[in-house]
C-alpha cells in the first residue's frame, strides 16, 4: 500500500510540474511578445507624433491586456459578497453531507431495532412451539399411564 501511494504521489507531482512548465512557457511567450511589441513601438514611435494619443486606442494595447488576463488566469479576486456566496454555498453542501449520514445512521438504527423486535418475536414463537411439544408428550404419557391404569 505503502509503494502505491508513492507512486501516486509522484505522478501528481510530475503533473504539477508539467502545468507549472507550462505556465512558465505561456509566461515567456507573452513576455517575449510584449518586448517584440515594446521594440515595434519603439521604432514606430519616431513616426508618430508624441501628441497623438492613438497608443491608447490601439488594438496592440489591447492585446496586452489579453495577454495579461491570461497570466490571471487561474487566480481570482474576490470582494467580501462573493466570498460570502461561496462560504454559503459550502456551508450547505456541507450541512446536506451532515444531514445524509444522520438519515443514513437513523435508517440503520431502525433497521437494527426492527430485526431485534423479529428476533425476539421469533424467539417467543419458538419458546411456545417447544412448550405445546412438551405438553403434548406429557398429555401423551398422561394418557398412556391411564389407559395402563384402566386395563389393570
Amino acid at each position: 500500500m505503502a509503494h502505491s501511494k508513492d507512486i501516486k504521489e509522484s505522478t501528481n507531482k510530475k503533473r504539477k510540474n508539467l502545468s507549472k512548465e507550462k505556465d512558465k512557457k505561456k509566461k515567456l511567450k507573452i513576455m517575449k511578445s510584449r518586448e517584440e511589441k515594446i521594440q515595434n513601438n519603439v521604432r514606430t514611435s519616431d513616426e508618430h507624433n508624441i501628441l497623438d494619443n492613438d497608443n491608447e486606442k490601439d488594438p496592440k494595447n489591447e492585446k496586452e491586456k489579453k495577454n495579461l488576463d491570461i497570466l490571471k488566469r487561474g487566480k481570482k479576486f474576490v470582494d467580501k459578497d462573493t466570498m460570502m456566496k461561496l462560504i454559503d454555498q459550502l456551508n450547505e453542501k456541507e450541512d446536506e453531507r451532515v444531514e445524509n449520514k444522520l438519515q443514513r445512521q437513523n435508517d440503520l438504527e431502525q433497521i437494527i431495532e426492527d430485526r431485534q423486535i423479529k428476533q425476539q418475536s421469533n424467539q417467543l414463537i419458538r419458546k411456545e412451539k417447544i412448550e405445546n411439544a412438551k405438553r403434548l408428550i406429557k398429555n401423551k404419557k398422561k394418557d398412556r399411564k391411564k389407559k395402563r391404569n384402566q386395563i389393570n
